[in-house]
């Protein structure tokens, strides 16, 4: 509960908040003996941390990935996004190799991990086409939307926002997956603002505002000092 409570925290840009609240959990998790998860939560709050731009606060998942397949796809995509390329693509092929016959590792996990380092070499139409092969499963059981998540951000990426923008629209319309785990609710909350990105790109001068106000609107209580969110402000100001 309190993992999820944290998750919450971070979704409203509570980043402090919810940097306490981890902590609590893997405190809580250790005292139960129950190490593994409590790893698999620092990896997590790697991966928020990361998405809301503060790598540098990414101290625990690169020194040693926990043998398991949540914290080596969510490190994978800490290493894709901070651009350690060579780490993504070997815990990638880590987990097809480990699990050569499931349909998550072969049909969203590696494909998004594999996407999401072809996003950080610069070539977003190669990982638009390897997320060809989540589409049946994106908003399954554990995938919760990544892949969306993932391609919308290829397509921002190549300056496509109409593209982008419907991939961010479908994550926001499928709310009840996509807030069914504790790190969803984060990438739920940020696709508000991707949709912003997306629109703008695309002309919808309008459209962006609204989606930027609505960004703002989730994070009215969130700290001031947030990367992502001095961003937000930065673009949206160039809009009126």
């Amino acid at each position: 509960m309190l993992e999820i409570v944290a998750g919450v925290e971070a979704a409203a840009g509570k980043l402090q908040k919810a940097r306490e609240t981890y902590r609590q959990a893997m405190e809580s998790a250790r005292r139960a003996k129950f190490d593994g998860i409590a790893r698999n939560m620092a990896v997590d709050l790697d991966l928020v941390e990361t998405e809301l731009g503060n790598a540098s606060q990414t101290s625990r998942a690169p020194s040693a990935v926990p043998n398991s397949e949540h914290a080596r796809k969510a490190a994978a995509h800490i290493f894709a996004m901070t651009g350690d390329l060579g780490r993504a693509g070997a815990l990638a092929a880590e987990l097809l190799k480990d699990a050569p016959t499931d349909t998550y590792v072969n049909n969203v996990w590696v494909p998004s991990i594999r996407a999401e380092i072809e996003v950080s070499r610069g070539d977003p139409a190669k990982a638009i086409e390897l997320l060809k092969a989540t589409s049946l499963y994106e908003f399954g059981w554990k995938a919760h939307g990544w892949p969306s998540y993932v391609r919308g951000r290829a397509y921002l990426r190549a300056q496509k926002g109409k593209e982008a923008a419907a991939e961010f629209q479908k994550i926001l319309d499928h709310r009840g997956v996509c807030l069914a785990d504790s790190l969803a609710t984060v990438f739920y909350a940020l696709s508000h603002l991707q949709l912003a990105r997306g629109r703008a790109i695309s002309g919808d001068a309008a459209g962006a505002r609204t989606a930027y106000q609505d960004f703002f609107n989730l994070w009215k209580d969130a700290d001031s000092d947030i990367p992502i969110l001095k961003q937000a402000k930065a673009e949206y100001a160039k809009l009126q």
